[in-house]
């Protein structure tokens, strides 16, 4: 049987550097581990780095191969595939292949997996983020394990953001999150809020999906009235209330110093169909109160409290019932039971952190070996 590797190379996609570093190698260096990363897409590597296809099938380290899924990894996810089956056919060391989004890579590599077939001997697992796939038939017929092990949250400054309310989200919008979407719940939300305390935030990237136009027009669709949209570069602290909807609008970098978001809209879609299959590295940043569809199950894994958008259709994320879902908040907003939600939430995020993550992958590697 062969011994656990003293060293760990973890390899993925560019996409996934937040990931790596923030969670990976952050735990497991806290763990006592040896680290070596592999991250495609660097011009100047840093000496801890390594070229992917020298060192994947080198027999004294273990392995932690991420597959992303993204559009935007998928040449790099298609070479650490080969590597990684490679790795399987020719190495003893224990080998962990992270899948972070399962549906797509179902979709754009299912067909390869299935073809995929490997005994004990192969000394390697798939791992989950959630557990909504770890029955699907395209891994299941590798003959490989199904590992679950949670995402885990990115060490943050721990901030309660009670007063204002902020709501909203910073993230990636078009992909796999509707600016549609987010703008109809807010709407809806602001239709109830009498006089709450209660602010929007649209942020992220990229620029062109968080036009002020582009945001006043969808605003004025969802049926608001008189509104307003400031520039978070604008934004005067302390932060004001005002006697009409505020939306704070970000194209760079986060909300400012000392803000956080309250309730975290993360309204998952892959193609217009309601996502089952993300764990949501945006709601891992901070503590907050995650506004969703559906996730992967990362959310009851990781007990975390939420607040699901009910939908008559899972094949339409657009048949969502966005004014029962603001019922939801504005009622939790009203009865003060957020900051209870909030509390709950910061407690997981300890329980959770990127020591405890890595904690069950140097458990993992010695059950492979």
């Amino acid at each position: 049987m062969a011994t656990l590797a003293p060293t760990i190379l973890i390899a993925g996609a560019p996409t996934l550097e937040r990931y790596t570093e923030g969670i990976l190698r952050e735990g497991l260096q806290a763990c006592g581990a040896s680290v070596r990363l592999a991250i495609f897409g660097e011009e100047d590597p840093a000496p801890q780095h390594t070229t992917p296809l020298e060192c994947l099938c080198d027999e004294e380290l273990s392995a932690l191969i991420q597959i992303h899924g993204s559009p935007e990894a998928e040449k790099h996810d298609r070479v650490l595939l080969a590597v990684a089956r490679e790795r399987l056919l020719t190495v003893s060391s224990p080998t962990a292949l992270l899948l972070h989004r399962p549906d797509e890579i179902g979709q754009r590599f299912g067909k390869e997996l299935s073809g995929w077939r490997f005994d004990a001997k192969a000394r390697a697992a798939f791992v989950l983020l959630g557990t909504m796939f770890k029955g699907a038939s395209f891994l299941s017929s590798t003959g490989l394990p199904v590992e679950v092990i949670p995402h885990g949250f990115f060490k943050t400054e721990e901030i309660f953001q009670e007063s204002p309310i902020i709501i909203g989200a910073h993230t990636g919008w078009g992909e796999m999150r509707s600016l549609e979407h987010a703008t109809r719940l807010l709407a809806e939300i602001f239709k109830r809020s009498d006089g709450l305390p209660i602010v929007g935030y649209l942020g992220g990237g990229p620029k062109r999906e968080l036009a002020l136009t582009k945001i006043e027009e969808l605003l004025v669709a969802a049926g608001l009235g008189a509104f307003e949209l400031v520039q978070a570069s604008q934004l005067r602290l302390p932060l004001e209330l005002a006697n009409h909807p505020r939306i704070i609008v970000s194209h760079e970098g986060d909300l400012p110093p000392g803000l956080a978001l309250t309730f975290n809209l993360q309204l998952y879609h892959l193609g217009g169909a309601v996502r089952r299959g993300e764990s949501s590295g945006s709601l891992h940043r901070g503590v907050s109160i995650p506004v969703i569809l559906e996730m992967n199950g990362a959310e009851i894994l990781e007990d975390l409290r939420v607040i699901k958008v009910p939908y008559a259709d899972p094949g339409n994320a657009s048949s969502a019932d966005w004014g029962a879902a603001a019922d939801r908040v504005v009622s939790m907003v009203k009865s003060g039971q957020f900051k209870a939600q909030l509390a709950h939430n910061a407690g997981q995020a300890k329980k959770f952190s990127p020591f405890v993550v890595a904690e069950r992958y140097l458990e993992l590697f010695p059950r492979l070996a």
